[in-house]
């Protein structure tokens, strides 16, 4: 496990020398989703309904989502076929630390923290399917309008708003 860690930090070296003051409030708002969540559950999220918290936009991000569409491009048909993707599927085909991690800020409204360099990837190839189901792990935070508020201005710093 801490090797696997230790791969995670290490190919994201060259993106922790262009921090901003955006990723140190992203940072803060990621602990206090986990600080102020009621509950995780893991659901079936239509792709079209999922709002990045940040753009993928550094060079190192964008060929890392570049490399992760070309590994889920093969199967694309199929999944178009079976029309969702599981926790398990995603996780064989574009490996990661942790699962792709939402909070609904509106109903059936989602922003994604963690896991936007694989849904990048998955928008890519499945530009054209926004209804594909993506089994992710969301958390709760509907009493937290604080919080939600937060993440939306950090949305708009970014121009994603």
């Amino acid at each position: 496990m801490l090797l696997r860690w230790w791969r995670y930090f290490w190919g994201k070296r060259e993106e922790i020398v262009a921090l901003d003051r955006n990723d140190a409030e992203l940072a803060r708002i990621v602990l206090r989703i986990h600080r102020h969540r009621r509950g995780v559950a893991w659901r079936s999220v239509p792709l079209g309904a999922i709002a990045p918290i940040h753009p993928i936009n550094r060079p190192t991000a964008l060929a890392s989502a570049q490399a992760r569409a070309d590994l889920i491009r093969p199967l694309a048909g199929q999944l178009r076929t079976e029309g969702r993707i599981d926790r398990e599927r995603l996780q064989a085909v574009l490996p990661s630390v942790s699962a792709i991690k939402l909070v609904e800020t509106a109903p059936q409204r989602f922003v994604s923290f963690e896991g936007n360099g694989r849904l990048a990837a998955l928008r890519e190839v499945f530009a054209d399917v926004p209804e594909l189901l993506i089994e992710c792990e969301c958390y709760d935070i509907r009493h937290a309008p604080r919080l939600q508020r937060r993440i939306e201005r950090l949305r708009t710093a970014h121009g994603l708003a």
